[in-house]
């Protein structure tokens, strides 16, 4: 009898604190859904000192439910911390965000304009280098093309394109190769690419003007 009462009272512990545990993590969860809709509040002002404060307090209430808010919130907090130009504390965070999701285009992105603005060009090319191999994503490449266009690497750039022309947004990166000549000034090399441009996508307006105005640039 003592055995049984023994587990009985083991039991009924578990159970106590089972239910604790359950109303501990949903009277969290609803602390945490609060503090966010406040922190938006902040964010959409572009408070963002206000708003990283309360990111960093929803972050610091662990539960086990809100796994996805918490992702969503260290995102916001690195656009934070990015607006306020406290760039080693927003790379940080975009690190933590590329590993817990690898396939998640978005973060490659914004770690890579943190990046650019921080005029550390190679590094973010390097970046969206690595998300496009992780995630085959058309607007990785066109990123890496505008970092070398600003970088005036003209060559990097068209090869890039070119990759990019393999994919299925085969008519952007066609139209990129042309914006590259021109700002490379090579206008017959321009002009010859608006002519593969118009002839496969001949109703584009932007590529009639392009090809109007590059044969005026030619002999």
């Amino acid at each position: 009898m003592r055995k049984i009462a023994i587990i009985i009272i083991v039991l009924l512990l578990l159970m106590i604190a089972g239910v604790s545990g359950v109303f501990y993590h949903w009277k969290t969860t609803g602390e945490k859904e609060k503090i966010r809709k406040e922190a938006f509040v902040y964010f959409n002002e572009e408070d963002y000192v206000k708003a990283a404060d309360l990111f960093e307090e929803l972050l610091d209430k662990k539960t086990l439910f809100s796994s996805d808010t918490d992702k969503d919130a260290e995102a916001y907090l690195a656009e934070c911390y990015y607006q306020l130009e406290d760039y080693k504390q927003a790379d940080k965070l975009y690190d933590r965000l590329i590993d817990g999701n690898p396939g998640e285009t978005r973060n490659y992105l914004l770690k890579g304009s943190c990046l650019e603005d921080q005029d550390r060009a190679e590094e973010a090319v390097s970046c969206y280098e690595q998300g496009y191999k992780e995630t085959g994503a058309s607007e990785l490449l066109l990123r890496i093309c505008r970092v070398y266009i600003e970088e005036k690497d003209y060559d990097k750039a068209l090869e890039h394109a070119q990759e990019g022309t393999k994919g299925d947004s085969r008519q952007e990166f066609l139209f990129m190769k042309i914006v590259i000549e021109e700002k490379a000034r090579d206008y017959q090399a321009a002009y010859e690419a608006a002519e593969e441009y118009i002839s496969l996508y001949p109703e584009d307006e932007k590529g009639r003007k392009e090809y109007v105005f590059l044969s005026t640039r030619i002999p």
